[in-house]
């Protein structure tokens, strides 16, 4: 059993890792991309800026914009996502409930008053982030690859050999026992590279322990009777 779930476990991380890859790849392509895109906006915005009032040399206009790209890209280091993704408006009725509605030949408008200071806040938020897409797109490619990394270096016999011994057991299994089972291995090296497998539950409630989740025990089990 311990062979077959070993087997099952380096293919499906080398599954895993490939696809990390891909995505990193897709995830790169589309981050350049998209800062080429809001490279040329902004140049353009600038350089309208410079035609009509400044009258800045071109070289002026594009380290401008560099710098603003490279602010842009530590703007999204240091800028928490949940907070780009709250919004808040003010509506121009008696009624605080923000309704849609389709004027003919106008579109569909709403009752939110766009002068208001929480509608501008959030209507700055919401260009900001269209903004942030290529950093995270980019920074998306780099937490796969080094995903990828991670996977490649897996200890797929140890690993392989605790994901078989919780197998034979349908309920959580207490650390300890964990660990007196396997007293030549370093759980402590162990216990994340299993976390990279989605099924593998960290319990924290007493007794803190591991334990399978339904679907993966289904799917190692499948796998291992083929």
């Amino acid at each position: 059993m311990s062979d077959a779930v070993q087997r099952w476990f380096a293919e499906t991380m080398a599954t895993e890792r490939r696809n990390a890859i891909g995505v990193a790849v897709a995830g790169a392509a589309g981050g350049l991309f998209a800062y080429l895109l809001t490279f040329a906006f902004t140049y353009g915005v600038i350089f309208f800026i410079s035609l009509t009032l400044l009258h800045w040399s071109l070289a002026v206009c594009f380290w401008i914009t560099a710098a603003l790209m490279v602010a842009l890209f530590f703007g999204n280091l240091t800028t928490a996502r949940e907070y780009l993704e709250s919004y808040s408006f003010t509506t121009g009725t008696a009624s605080d409930k923000v309704v849609t509605f389709y004027v003919p030949q106008v579109g569909v408008v709403s009752n939110i008053n766009p002068l208001a200071p929480d509608s501008a806040h959030s209507y700055l938020k919401m260009f900001v982030s269209i903004l942030y897409t290529g950093p995270r797109l980019l920074m998306g490619a780099v937490h796969n690859l080094r995903r990828a990394k991670r996977l490649a270096t897996l200890d797929t016999e140890g690993c392989g050999e605790i994901l078989s011994f919780l197998l034979e057991r349908e309920k959580r299994v207490p650390l300890p026992e964990i660990a007196a089972a396997f007293p030549g291995r370093s759980l402590e090296a162990l216990f994340p590279q299993l976390a990279e497998v989605s099924g593998v539950l960290f319990l924290k409630s007493e007794p803190p322990g591991l334990s399978l989740s339904t679907d993966l025990r289904r799917e190692i089990l499948s796998s291992v009777h083929r």
